[in-house]
């Protein structure tokens, strides 16, 4: 779970106070890609490994824990649905600081957004659950 400690506007105008909590379930996914040479000529295949998110926003801490609907809406500030590529699924494992490290690249979106959103700012965000020693 991650905190956004900066507020966050929909693309109709609407703003969500600093404070709103996501609720994230990563998904690991892979595909198979063909392997060009220099002349374009496939010469094998290779799977490609990334980490898609569902995530679910909540106006605050408490609402999450009232159980109050999440909000649906997309946000200016970072991609809703967005999905780190390229990943090097071996060097995972089971451990917390595997799902650190994965909860760590949304965080990472969040704050430094891409070439379409801004982002809400660096150390504007933080990993309230779990908490990693």
């Amino acid at each position: 779970m991650i905190q956004i400690n900066a507020a966050l506007t929909t693309p109709d105008g609407g703003t969500i106070a600093s404070g709103s909590v996501i609720d994230i379930t990563a998904h690991f996914k892979s595909k198979v890609v063909d392997v060009v040479d220099e002349n374009d000529i496939v010469t094998g295949q290779t799977a490609e490994h990334y980490v898609a998110y569902d995530i679910d926003l909540y106006r605050s801490m408490a609402a999450y824990e009232a159980k109050t609907p999440p909000v649906k809406s997309v946000f200016d500030e970072f991609n809703v649905g967005y999905t780190e590529m390229g990943i090097d699924i071996a060097a995972l494992d089971a451990s917390a600081g595997a799902m650190a490290t994965v909860t760590a690249w949304l965080q990472s979106h969040i704050e430094n957004g891409d070439s379409s959103y801004p982002g809400v700012g660096t150390g504007n965000t933080a990993i309230v659950y779990p908490t990693f020693a």
